[in-house]
């Protein structure tokens, strides 16, 4: 039976974490700390047989598949396909400001989380599906072998919990730190096992 492993990644901390902003594709850069967390990652996965490494073209993203990549002799693979979920007008802000600028929006998001539209931006589902599709393009490309994925929390939740067979609506109950690290193995009948969800970073960060 061929057996797809993926080792999937969120980006390291990013500059402004604390202000708990709606990122989603703004490209924000990484702190010193989030450089590190995702040094210790590459470090960590050094002895891995990798086949391929793809990352969202996210700088805050990148940057963790180039230092997976490097000594490897092969190239990195750059996917807009792998981005966070798009927030539209909401890019860049937090919640009190949203709350200010979009009065009651938040209050209907938090009741209809899956199809909620925010204008120009994605829904979740609509999210889930572009995740899941990219997904099974990479996995399929790369059958039998083992794959990295340098991504985005909500990529990496979707990813998950389609692996767990659960649905869109569950997305928010699946915990991403910084710079974490996730196994999963895909099998030849398809059957799916994750083996680590949300895997520590060994440099401390949020």
């Amino acid at each position: 039976m061929d057996t797809t492993t993926l080792y999937l990644i969120r980006h390291g901390q990013v500059q402004g974490w604390e202000e708990r902003r709606y990122n989603g594709q703004t490209d924000v850069d990484l702190t010193e700390t989030g450089r590190r967390q995702l040094e210790a990652v590459a470090r960590d996965l050094a002895d891995v047989d990798l086949a391929a490494v793809y990352s969202s073209d996210l700088k805050r993203a990148a940057f963790g598949g180039r230092a997976l990549v490097r000594d490897r002799g092969i190239d990195l693979v750059v996917e807009p396909g792998f981005r966070e979920l798009h927030f539209g007008i909401w890019e860049g802000m937090s919640s009190d400001e949203v709350r200010e600028r979009y009065p009651g929006e938040l209050e209907r998001r938090y009741q209809n989380m899956t199809d909620h539209v925010i204008p120009g931006g994605e829904t979740i589902r609509e999210f889930w599906d572009r995740v899941g599709a990219k997904a099974w393009e990479v996995l399929v490309r790369h059958k039998g072998g083992n794959v990295a994925v340098v991504a985005h929390s909500g990529v990496n939740r979707a990813i998950l919990l389609q692996a767990l067979g659960c649905g869109p609506d569950k997305i928010w109950r699946v915990d991403q730190g910084f710079g974490c690290l996730n196994v999963i193995e895909y099998f030849g009948d398809g059957a799916s096992l994750v083996k680590l969800a949300n895997g520590p970073n060994p440099v401390q960060g949020q």
